[in-house]
């Protein structure tokens, strides 16, 4: 009588995880689950900081022409709270030369974002990580190697 074997062997077995293990690699090489991550983060941060333009926006219209900080916002009922980065710090906030000028930026990290250029005459290896919303430009956007006017 001959006795018949219905499973798989050893080698099998290790040849099937080997493929599968080269195939999920490559899918996780080619999805780049940490920048996708990134990614998420940067869109917070243009959103927060779309967000402050159009509450400094709306106060600068009442309070001819002039802007305040994210508190002063809070306390004209502008903002509902100070909004924060992923480090729990307000959004950077300037005032260029007077106070009818105005800048808001946060940082972004993902591959997007990672071009080199220079800032004020200083190279910097990520310029265009910065967002910046400028009230002389009037639109959010990544920093180019002009600062804002």
């Amino acid at each position: 009588m001959k006795k018949s074997s219905a499973g798989f062997t050893l080698i099998e077995l290790i040849i099937v995880i080997a493929v599968l293990g080269v195939l999920a690699s490559a899918v996780l090489i080619g999805i780049d689950p940490v920048d996708k991550i990134a990614q998420a983060n940067d869109a917070k941060i243009q959103s927060d900081v779309r967000q402050i333009q159009a509450a400094m926006e709306i106060y600068s219209v009442n309070n001819n022409g002039s802007y305040t900080d994210q508190a002063g916002l809070v306390s004209v009922g502008e903002l509902k709270s100070i909004i924060k980065d992923k480090s729990g710090s307000a959004y950077s906030y300037a005032t260029v030369g007077n106070s009818a000028t105005v800048a808001i930026w946060g940082t972004l990290s993902s591959k997007r974002y990672k071009n080199a250029g220079t800032f004020n005459g200083v190279a910097t290896p990520a310029l265009s990580t910065i967002w910046q919303w400028c009230s002389t430009r009037g639109k959010a956007e990544p920093l180019t190697a002009t600062s804002c006017p």
